[in-house]
């Protein structure tokens, strides 16, 4: 069973070679941003990618996460998140400042190996990567199929199926690879593994989540743990 968790140390070690390019090649990166940048938003403060965080699932299983409010322009004396674009509204930049206008963080989008990363910096020249969550972004058929957001030692990944327009499910799991006490002999829903998993049914009214149900995997046993939104009076919710 061991061979399970593969994919999870390699997606881990994958981190690290993403943060070495973006070191070796930080100059190039930067200026890109500079020279290809069209267009640019605002949303209010805001958790991880902010606006452009692509979960349906994080703020709302997540108490006090916010992914920001758009705003048509730059606030003054309050914190806010810049996110720049090129010509076709593809990321390159997201700037985070606090209500004394100063930059907190920057995220730096790249491509790497077929999937869009998000990466967090700070410094001017040269740059500097803070210890914190690397972004992986995988998208299939223009809509989002895994999202992962990765440290040194753990990741929380969602892999989403869209089985219909109003209806998605997500995989949701929680690993830490070199978690004290845990056993990657055993399967994931033991008490021992490394990893947590969950799943999310996701009901959607115009591309927005209207309702959620949050299910707990623990012990080969499926259990309810979260509600969001309301139930319709109609009976087009999956059970």
């Amino acid at each position: 069973m061991k061979n399970y968790y593969i994919a999870f140390d390699s997606l881990i070690k994958e981190r690290n070679d993403v943060l070495k390019h973006m070191v070796e090649h930080q100059t190039e990166i930067v200026n890109h941003v500079k020279t290809a940048k069209c267009y640019e938003l605002y949303s209010s403060s805001a958790d991880d990618l902010g606006i452009l965080t692509p979960s349906l699932i994080r703020d709302k299983i997540t108490s006090g996460y916010h992914k920001g409010r758009r705003l048509k322009q730059k606030p003054l004396k309050k914190g806010y998140v810049s996110y720049e674009f090129d010509n076709t509204m593809r990321p390159l930049r997201i700037r985070k400042y606090n209500k004394e206008g100063h930059l907190d963080v920057t995220f730096y989008f790249i491509d790497y190996n077929d999937a869009l990363f998000a990466i967090p910096c700070g410094g001017n020249n040269p740059l500097y990567i803070y210890p914190t969550d690397l972004h992986k972004i995988e998208y299939r058929e223009g809509q989002i199929w895994r999202y992962s957001t990765i440290t040194s030692n753990s990741l929380w990944q969602e892999v989403y199926d869209f089985a219909k327009n109003d209806y998605v499910e997500c995989k949701n799991c929680y690993y830490v690879s070199n978690l004290v006490g845990s056993d990657k002999s055993v399967l994931e829903e033991q008490n021992s593994s490394p990893l947590q998993t969950w799943l999310a049914k996701i009901y959607m009214i115009e591309n927005k989540v209207s309702r959620l149900l949050y299910y707990n995997f623990s012990n080969n046993k499926e259990e309810l743990i979260y509600e969001y939104g309301k139930k319709h009076t109609d009976n087009s919710y999956h059970s």
